[in-house]
């Protein structure tokens, strides 16, 4: 028999009555693909499509059936237009069926863990929570490994997450974290037409965005909260899922797509890997003993044994957070060692204790040096005439304390400590910083 691989179909066949009711919900999809499913509804002969598709009845009709290959593995496919039901107008999945699939994998013995296969611009809110819901089951109780080829996006990538890994391949996209509704303002055209719309209603918000009629800044508002609210549940999904903060979820939230390489280094994926290595690494897991199989969090309290002896790798902004006034070359460096919050914690705090320790050594030096020195004669004025020269470098040696000393308040004001505000002078700034000790030995 063989593996799930060779047994993915790349895009399920269009089946069953269109489910047009579909298309009026909120959506989680990435904004090109949503332009084009625009497109062609606009052009598509609808009493045509519905004829030549009116005889196929309900669709959704394979309900539960999945592939396992010999080592116990399933495989769920997501891919297209993510929707609650399968629709002719677009190809697609259904995440009624999707989630049928899955339940009934988690029931089965046969199953041992999932290869969840994603390449998808998104879908339809209106089942996406309920799915990853019923995989984040799964994942509780068998392996669940995702793996995105080329798109990830949007409920896409939110399906994703309940994963205990993500993989991506190299040229992949993932991200496209929010939600979005357009709502048109005809008013002005039919003003323009002479056509008044009037709208009887009973609720503030029954009928909105009735062709003809303004949309009101108190409806706008309205829509935002119920926008924010989705969006919200999506961060949330995203955080718990990856194992981030809320803050960190919420700064991945901002509509954008991430290259393979980019998503993995801000945490939005565990690997970039083919295929093929994706599903060995799943195998892997399967081979291990359930005792030390990793398996998600199911709650923000929780933490498996298994994740413990695996911590993650820190992301970009969980660094900056854990260590703040960090220089950029350290944290490149902790990103290319992997380095866990822990560990970067650890490795910063180092690093301010040696710069630390190495100004206080050169206070010390400096401090010797003026003691050593012997005291300088004192002088009277001098005679007119007299030595003008001593005048101008004992002035030259007084600007150079004051001019490192302004620099360093500059830095300090700036928001950095005094002793690395000092040490970060003293480096711009050799020849400053020997003027600077040669006049401190003068005095």
């Amino acid at each position: 028999m063989p593996n799930v691989i060779e047994q993915l179909s790349f895009g399920p066949e269009l089946a069953g009555v269109p489910h047009l009711d579909q298309y009026f919900g909120l959506w989680a999809l990435h904004e090109p693909y949503a332009q084009f499913l625009l497109s062609h509804a606009q052009t598509i002969n609808l009493q045509l499509h519905l004829e030549q598709h009116a005889a196929s009845g309900p669709g959704d009709r394979r309900a539960g059936s999945y592939y396992v290959d010999d080592n116990g593995v399933a495989l769920f496919e997501l891919t297209g237009t993510l929707m609650k039901h399968q629709s002719s107008m677009a190809a697609g999945t259904s995440m009624a069926l999707a989630r049928r699939q899955v339940r009934a994998a988690m029931r089965s013995d046969e199953v041992k863990g999932a290869f969840l296969y994603i390449d998808s611009p998104g879908g339809t809110l209106a089942g996406t929570s309920d799915l990853a819901a019923d995989l984040a089951a799964f994942a509780a109780k068998k392996p669940l490994h995702g793996y995105i080829e080329d798109l990830g996006a949007s409920a896409g990538y939110w399906l994703a997450t309940p994963a205990q890994r993500i993989s991506i391949n190299a040229t992949g996209l993932a991200g496209s974290i929010g939600v979005f509704q357009v709502v048109e303002d005809w008013s002005k055209q039919a003003e323009a037409k002479g056509v008044q719309v009037h709208v009887v209603r009973f609720g503030a918000m029954k009928g909105l965005g009735t062709p003809g009629t303004p949309v009101t800044e108190e409806q706008l508002a309205y829509l935002q909260q119920r926008i924010d609210s989705f969006g919200n549940d999506f961060v949330a999904a995203v955080a718990k899922g990856r194992n981030l903060s809320r803050e960190t979820a919420l700064a991945l939230a901002d509509g954008r797509v991430h290259k393979g390489p980019e998503a993995k280094q801000l945490g939005l994926v565990d690997a970039v890997a083919t295929i093929d290595e994706a599903y060995h690494e799943l195998l892997a897991e399967i081979k291990k003993p359930r005792s030390s199989q990793r398996t998600k969090a199911m709650s923000d309290n929780t933490t498996s044994a298994a994740d413990t002896n695996q911590p993650k790798a820190a992301t970009l902004a969980e660094l900056k957070e854990a260590c703040p006034g960090a220089s950029s070359d350290f944290l490149l460096e902790q990103l290319e060692k992997n380095a866990t919050v822990t560990g970067a914690i650890k490795a910063h705090a180092k690093c301010l204790a040696d710069e630390k320790a190495a100004l206080a050594k050169e206070n010390a030096d400096l401090k010797a040096k003026a003691q050593a020195a012997p005291a300088k004669p004192q002088r009277g004025n001098p005679p007119i005439g007299g030595d003008a020269k001593e005048e101008d470098e004992a002035s030259e040696s007084t600007d150079a304390i004051e001019k490192f000393n302004s620099l360093v308040e500059a830095k300090v004001a700036g928001g950095m400590a005094r002793d690395r505000a000092v040490q970060a002078v003293v480096r711009a700034n050799p020849e400053l910083h020997a003027q600077m000790i040669a006049a401190a030995n003068a005095r």
